[in-house]
């Protein structure tokens, strides 16, 4: 009898809560008639989901180095908004790609692009996309957001001007409610299939189920990975992220910030697809679109999935990328999570995020990719072997010259020479001198992740 007055009462709450989130949005849509985004077009619901299915691809999995045991939920770099300020002053207007999950809320807060395409191997991915849609919509404001996110009662004490801190710490206090959970998934499927007429097989739901009750239970202390390396940032962590100069740009840092974001989803200007990088159809499917709309990429975040492709499928994700309308503006935003000591056994990492514009990024590829043919295709010659693992820079040179007999002198001179060249290369290969090259932001950085990341190609290939 107690739990049967427990969950009436649940179920009440969560009545009045979806009542008043209805009302809040029709107030908030009042008050926000001019969008930010103004006079740019919305999608119906048909012509959204016809993307979601017509361009997307068979769904695959995708395992992080470095990972124990992750669901991709949320992501694990702390340096995304470190490059927004970047962003806000010279990247043009246009569509946004990207993959995974949150941390392209931020970045389209931010950058307030026509549309945006978030692609990513993981048929989940896109699943917890609509799951994110289904919250934004059925939200008035950040704290019913939350309430319904994290399947908690909304805490007392906070509102509308409350910091993203404060509210996060007011959730971390509550249990989740497993009541309010079922009820909320309710609500969620509810308003993919019923308002919007989105068709989810029962796998589809079951993978949906499976994240939201994910978030219930990690609340603001979800993680990328459960293996508990204090390296891993939570939830709460990645939305208390700054920029270099301190301030904040989370997709919850603000009122503003997450009205922006809920008139994104709710005009279906943010469309989930299930595509491989080096695939032959999503974002092919995507440069289709923006050609036929005159619309160029503006952005094209990547994250470090690059790093994972081998050299045959690099080609394929180069041709993709260059198929869609950029230009010499048009950027890519690129992280590299890379180790950074460790304890136990176990190795911590730290992120990095870059910008670059892609066609110079590509043209850099290229000729660090000339540059180093000869050690890629060379077999069976120890010393290139750990030329290449030293400037794909996961092992030390202490390691390679112990491995190899060698004084550490000798190969870091190996590896000193090697980087040598390489930037000789670019400097014939691009026609400028080395201090002109350094006038592009990060220039040295891309350089060496390039180098990094070509030499693990060329590793890959010999496996």
């Amino acid at each position: 009898m107690v739990r049967q007055h427990r969950v009436a009462t649940i179920a009440c709450a969560s009545a009045i809560l979806l009542l008043g989130s209805w009302l809040g949005v029709r107030a908030y849509r009042a008050a926000h008639s001019s969008s930010t985004h103004a006079g740019q077009p919305h999608l119906t619901d048909q012509q959204f989901w016809k993307m979601v299915v017509d361009f997307s691809e068979p769904g695959r999995a995708f395992h992080s180095f470095g990972a124990v045991r992750t669901d991709n939920l949320i992501s694990n770099e702390t340096s995304f908004q470190q490059v927004i300020p970047d962003l806000q002053s010279t990247a043009i207007r246009g569509a946004y790609v990207g993959v995974g999950p949150e941390q392209n809320f931020t970045y389209i807060t931010a950058l307030k692009p026509t549309i945006a395409f978030i692609v990513d191997i993981r048929r989940d991915n896109m699943l917890l996309h609509l799951l994110y849609k289904a919250l934004f919509e059925l939200s008035a404001d950040r704290v019913a957001f939350m309430s319904y996110l994290f399947s908690r009662p909304a805490p007392g004490g906070i509102g509308r001007a409350s910091t993203v801190q404060a509210l996060f710490d007011a959730f971390r206090a509550i249990s989740c409610s497993h009541e309010l959970m079922k009820a909320n998934l309710g609500a969620v499927f509810d308003r993919l299939e019923r308002v919007h007429r989105f068709a989810l097989s029962s796998e589809d739901k079951g993978n949906i189920e499976f994240a939201y009750e994910s978030f219930c239970t990690g609340g603001p202390d979800t993680r990328w990975d459960t293996s508990g390396d204090t390296w891993i940032p939570s939830y709460a962590d990645l939305m208390a992220q700054v920029d270099l100069r301190g301030k904040q740009h989370g997709y919850l840092a603000s009122e503003e910030a997450f009205g922006i974001l809920k008139r994104y989803e709710e005009d279906n200007l943010i469309v989930p697809l299930v595509g491989d990088f080096a695939g032959d159809k999503a974002i092919r499917s995507v440069a289709g679109y923006l050609k036929e709309q005159s619309v160029r990429l503006a952005v094209f975040y990547t994250s470090n999935v690059e790093f994972y492709l081998p050299h045959a499928a690099y080609d394929r994700f180069t041709g993709n990328v260059l198929a869609l309308p950029v230009d010499d503006s048009s950027k890519f935003i690129r992280a590299t999570i890379a180790p950074a000591g460790g304890q136990q056994g176990r190795v911590n990492f730290v992120s990095a995020t870059d910008v670059y514009p892609i066609v110079a990024y590509f043209d850099l590829v290229k000729l660090i990719r000339a540059n180093l043919s000869s050690l890629c295709t060379e077999r069976g010659n120890d010393k290139r072997d750990a030329l290449l693992q030293l400037l794909r820079s996961k092992v030390d040179v202490d390691e390679i010259a112990h491995e190899l007999g060698v004084d550490v002198a000798a190969a870091q001179g190996w590896r000193s020479d090697a980087l040598a060249g390489i930037e000789q290369a670019v400097e014939r290969g691009t026609g400028k001198t080395a201090a002109q090259l350094d006038l592009q932001p990060n220039h040295r950085r891309i350089q060496m992740l390039v180098t990094s990341m070509v030499a693990n190609q060329c590793l890959s290939d010999r496996q």
